[in-house]
C-alpha cells in the first residue's frame, strides 16, 4: 500500500525519480522508483525533520544511484516528523537530493 508519493528534487546535484513511503505488511519502506543521480563519497539515505542531518534517520549506505531500491524504515519512525527523504553525503555534509513525503 502507497502512504505517500513525492518526485526527487535536485539540490547540488541533479537527480530523477520517485521516492515513496509503501507499507507491507507490519512493514514500511522508503522506495526509490526510476531514481537517477551521482555517486559521491559516502552517500546515506536519510529520513529526516529538515533538509539538513541534524535531526535524521539513517537508513543506511545508498544501494543503487540507478534503478528502483528499497529502505527498511524502522517501526518507531515517526513519519509525521521525518518526512524529507534525503540522498545525503555525509563526508562532505552535502544534500545531494531529497522528496518531501
Amino acid at each position: 500500500v502507497v502512504i505517500s508519493r513525492a518526485t526527487m528534487v535536485a539540490r547540488a546535484h541533479d537527480v530523477e525519480g520517485v521516492a515513496l513511503l509503501i507499507r507491507s505488511g507490519n512493514e514500511i519502506y522508503l522506495r526509490f522508483e526510476n531514481l537517477k543521480t551521482i555517486n559521491g563519497p559516502d552517500l546515506r539515505i536519510y529520513l529526516s525533520a529538515g533538509l539538513n542531518a541534524d535531526d535524521s534517520v539513517d537508513l543506511g549506505p545508498i544501494r543503487a544511484t540507478e534503478g528502483s531500491v528499497n529502505y527498511t524504515i524502522p517501526a518507531s519512525t515517526d513519519l509525521g516528523k521525518y518526512k524529507n527523504a534525503m540522498i545525503w553525503c555525509r563526508a562532505f555534509g552535502v544534500l545531494f537530493s531529497y522528496a518531501q513525503l
